[in-house]
């Protein structure tokens, strides 16, 4: 089978699902109506879908009927907090939430990959591949859960996953060695002070002052402590202190 001409016969459909699960994005462990939608596509090409239970997210299996081995084909699904102010007529319909990261485009991709792979069955040497949408990538745990839960992996051989990149010339594929991408972990930083006019500071301790010390003095953790040879970024994402511009802040929460 020539690939390259299954792919381009796919290409709009494609991009019809991409763009409705970009106007329909869902949080983490929030994904079930793109979990619906995912599993109305499938089944629409003749794949038996499971599910599980109270938790969104879905895999699916096709078995060519001959021996081999059975490779895992992964999407992320959820989207992220972020308000679109795209301007496109697909934009998102669900207001303060974006499919910012490109899970849609991964999404809409597995389901493309589904129908090609069902439509050329016949001709593949032999083995499984599974299909597995998995939510809750954004929050850094939701795989966990998924690969206790046992069944996802159960008689797995290799995992292959993709992840779009808004850096990479279209139409180019990177496959290289080592780490790819970040893995991540968050923290939450709340620093307590006492509150005062702003005109008499040596009456309070300013919370706000020392938020914003912690911050500039966080990167020294990764110059001076961290190994250099091994990657890594520590970014604050929000900083929230004060309740009036002419207080001193007794409370000032970071997380990143």
């Amino acid at each position: 089978m020539n690939f390259k001409n299954a792919a381009e016969a796919a290409k709009d459909y494609v991009v019809e699902q991409r763009r409705w699960f970009h106007q329909h994005p869902e949080l983490s462990w929030q994904e079930f109506k793109t979990t619906d939608k995912i599993e109305q596509e499938l089944k629409k090409m003749g794949y038996d879908v499971v599910r599980f239970g109270d938790k969104p997210g879905c895999y699916a299996d096709l078995d060519t009927g001959k021996p081999g081995k059975t490779i895992l084909l992964r999407a992320d699904i959820d989207a992220l907090s972020v308000t679109e102010k795209t301007g496109y007529d697909f934009a998102s319909v669900n207001e303060g939430v974006m499919h910012a990261c490109g899970h849609d485009g991964h999404i809409a991709s597995l389901l493309g990959a589904a129908k090609i792979l069902m439509e050329n069955k016949d001709t593949l040497a032999g083995g499984k591949i599974r299909l597995f949408f998995q939510p809750a990538e954004e929050t850094a745990c939701g795989v966990v859960w998924y690969m206790e839960e046992g069944k996802v992996l159960e008689g797995v051989d290799a995992v292959m996953s993709q992840h779009i990149w808004g850096g990479l010339e279209s139409p180019y594929i990177n496959f290289q060695s080592g780490r790819r991408m970040a893995c991540c972990d968050s923290f939450t930083l709340t620093v307590n002070g006492v509150s005062a006019h702003g005109t008499n500071p040596h009456l309070g301790r300013d919370a706000l002052v020392a938020a914003a010390s912690i911050i500039m003095n966080l990167q020294t953790f990764v110059s001076r402590v961290n190994n250099p040879l091994n990657p890594l970024v520590l970014t604050v994402g929000t900083m929230n202190a004060g309740q009036s511009y002419n207080t001193i802040p007794n409370k000032a929460v970071m997380t990143g």
